[in-house]
C-alpha cells in the first residue's frame, strides 16, 4: 500500500500542565516517542496536531495532500471537568467543519468520557450485566463547587452522612471520579468520624483538579496478597477497544517487583481466571459507550473476582510498554477503519521497537 493511500488518523495529544508530577511528565514524553516509532508498523498515517494550534480556526486546513483519507480524530478529551471537555469538543468539531472535514470523526464524545469516569453513572449499568462489584454507598454532593473551604465541606458532610453502624465498619473512600494517588491505606476509614475527616481532606485536595460529584463509600475487600512487603496485591487492569478486551496487566509497579515475578515463573492469573475476566470485561464494554476503556479488577482471598473501577483508557497508566503496541497500536488501527493486528504481529512489532518483553504471559498477556 502506497503512503498516499494510507488511512489517516489525526491526533491531538492533550499535554500535561507544568505542575504535573515529573514522573507523569516523563511517562507522557516516553509514550509520545514510542507512538512516533510505532506508526511505521500500523499501516496508518498519523498526523499530530499540537494543542496550541487549536487556537487557529484554520488549524486543520492543508494538513495533507489527501484529506479524503482522513478517517478519525483522536483526542480522548480531558478527564477533568465535563464543561471544559464539552467546550474543547465543540471547538474541535467547529475547526473541522471550517476546514471542510466532517465533525463526526472526533473521538471521544464528552458524554462517553463522563460515563466511563463517573462511578455513579457506570455502577448501575454494570450491575445490569451481572459483573460483581463491591457494595457501594453513593452520597450525592451537588452543593459543592470547585472552591470550597474545608469547614464548609465538613458541615455539609455532617448533614449528609447519617449516624449509625453502617460506617463503623472498614470502608474504602473515593469520590465519584476517583481518589488521591497516595498510599492506599490512607483511603480506608474505620468509623463515621474518620470517614468525615478523610472525606474533607480528599475533597479539599481534589476539587481544583477534577470534579467530585459525591462520595463513593465502598466495602473493604479482602484482596489476595501476592507479596506483602511490596504491597503487591492481586489487582490487575484490562484494556478494551471497540468492545473487545485486548490485554490484562498486573496493576503494580512492576519494576519494583520484577525480581519476584522473574523468580516465580508462574502466571499471575490462571487460565480460568483469565477466561472469567475476559467475559466480565466484554460484558462491561458492551454497555458503555466509550471506544477505549480501562477496567480495574481484583482477585479476593476466596478467589472471586470483582470490578474495582472503570476509567477512560486514554487517561489510564499502563505498567508495561507492551501496552503501547497491544493497546494503543490496536486503537489507532481501529480508528482508521482497519482490523486488529494479530497477537503474533504485536509481539513482532514489540521486538522491532526494542521493547523489553519481560513478564509476558506471567504478569501481562493478550486476551
Amino acid at each position: 500500500m502506497s503512503v498516499d493511500s494510507l488511512p489517516i488518523l489525526l491526533r491531538v495529544p492533550l499535554g500535561l500542565t507544568a505542575s504535573a508530577p515529573l514522573e507523569l511528565q516523563e511517562r507522557f514524553k516516553k509514550r509520545e516517542r514510542v507512538v512516533e516509532q510505532l506508526v511505521d508498523y500500523l499501516g496508518v498515517s498519523i498526523i499530530t496536531v499540537p494543542e496550541e494550534r487549536l487556537m487557529d480556526p484554520a488549524c486543520f486546513q492543508n494538513l495533507c495532500a489527501h484529506p479524503d483519507n482522513i478517517k478519525a480524530l483522536w483526542w480522548g478529551g480531558r478527564s477533568a471537568f465535563l464543561p471544559e471537555t464539552t467546550v474543547l469538543y465543540s471547538n474541535l468539531c467547529a475547526r473541522l467543519s471550517a476546514s471542510g472535514l466532517p465533525s463526526n470523526i472526533v473521538h471521544e464524545h464528552p458524554n462517553f468520557i463522563e460515563e466511563s469516569f463517573n462511578q455513579r453513572l457506570y455502577y448501575s449499568l454494570i450491575e445490569q450485566v451481572g459483573v460483581p462489584q463491591p457494595q457501594t454507598t453513593f452520597v450525592e454532593l451537588p452543593e459543592l463547587d470547585d472552591q470550597n473551604e474545608a469547614q464548609d465541606i465538613r458541615d455539609l458532610l455532617e448533614q449528609k452522612i447519617a449516624q449509625g453502624d453502617a460506617f463503623d465498619e472498614p470502608c474504602f473512600l473515593r469520590t465519584f471520579y476517583g481518589t488521591r494517588k497516595v498510599h492506599p491505606g490512607l483511603n480506608f476509614t474505620f468509623s463515621r468520624e474518620s470517614l468525615i475527616n478523610k472525606a474533607v481532606d480528599l475533597i479539599y485536595n481534589l476539587q481544583l483538579t477534577q470534579p467530585v460529584g459525591g462520595l463513593a463509600i465502598r466495602e473493604a475487600l479482602d484482596i489476595q496478597t501476592i507479596r506483602q512487603e511490596d504491597n503487591l496485591f492481586c489487582e490487575f487492569r484490562v484494556f478494551a477497544v471497540d468492545k473487545k478486551p485486548l490485554m490484562w496487566f498486573v496493576d503494580s509497579q512492576m519494576e519494583k517487583s520484577r525480581a519476584f515475578f522473574e523468580q516465580a515463573h508462574i502466571p499471575f492469573l490462571n487460565q480460568e481466571q483469565v477466561a472469567r475476566i475476559g467475559d466480565y470485561a466484554a460484558r462491561i464494554a458492551s454497555v458503555l459507550q466509550s471506544r477505549f476503556l480501562c477496567l480495574d479488577f481484583a482477585v479476593l482471598s476466596d478467589q472471586s473476582i470483582v470490578l474495582l473501577e472503570v476509567n477512560p483508557g486514554h487517561s489510564s497508566g499502563w505498567v508495561h510498554d507492551m501496552a503501547l503496541v497491544g493497546v494503543y497500536g490496536q486503537l489507532f488501527r481501529k480508528l482508521a477503519g482497519l482490523d486488529f493486528m494479530t497477537t503474533e504481529t504485536c509481539v513482532s512489532v514489540v521486538s522491532e521497537l526494542g521493547i523489553d518483553p519481560w513478564g509476558y504471559k506471567i504478569c501481562y498477556d493478550f486476551l
